[in-house]
């Protein structure tokens, strides 16, 4: 059993997925697919959420907000009158402010979650052949054997 945090299983799965196991053994090859299979799920519904989230946050008329303040701007720059009134172009910026703290606040906090997996991991052998097998930075190695490794 292993407790992690969603964002590390993000991660984790993430760099798993489109790893290479050319240098290890079968055996750590098939453990290797049970964590990755392990970790789906967590990253499949992560990323769902977080998406629905960021839908179902959206300010009254949103998009249509969005456009007229992005032409609003344009406009400007050239010197001509907007297709809003420059008080609510500053409206529309402070929701959109809004809207993106709290859809950040709402995405830490997805993926601060505890996810438990019951998986067998990796002896320290084992997760030097995935190392040698990828070439990854030290912090991707680090995300990596904190789910893996014994």
């Amino acid at each position: 059993m292993k407790t992690i945090n969603t964002e590390k299983a993000l991660l984790a799965y993430n760099l798993l997925n489109t790893a290479s196991y050319s240098k290890m053994s079968d055996g750590d090859k098939i453990k290797i697919f049970k964590i990755t299979r392990a970790l789906k799920p967590i990253a499949v519904s992560y990323e769902e959420a977080s998406k629905d989230a960021a839908e179902k946050m959206k300010f009254e008329n949103f998009n249509d907000r969005i456009q007229k303040a992005q032409e609003y701007e344009r406009n400007k720059k050239e010197g001509k009158k907007g297709p809003i009134s420059e008080k609510e172009y500053k409206n529309t910026v402070k929701d959109l402010m809004e809207y993106d703290k709290l859809v950040k606040d709402t995405i830490k906090q997805l993926g601060s979650k505890e996810e438990t997996i019951d998986v067998d991991l990796l002896s320290e052998d084992g997760f030097g052949s995935l190392m040698a097998s990828n070439d990854w930075t030290m912090g991707q190695v680090m995300s990596v054997s904190d789910i893996v490794c014994e």
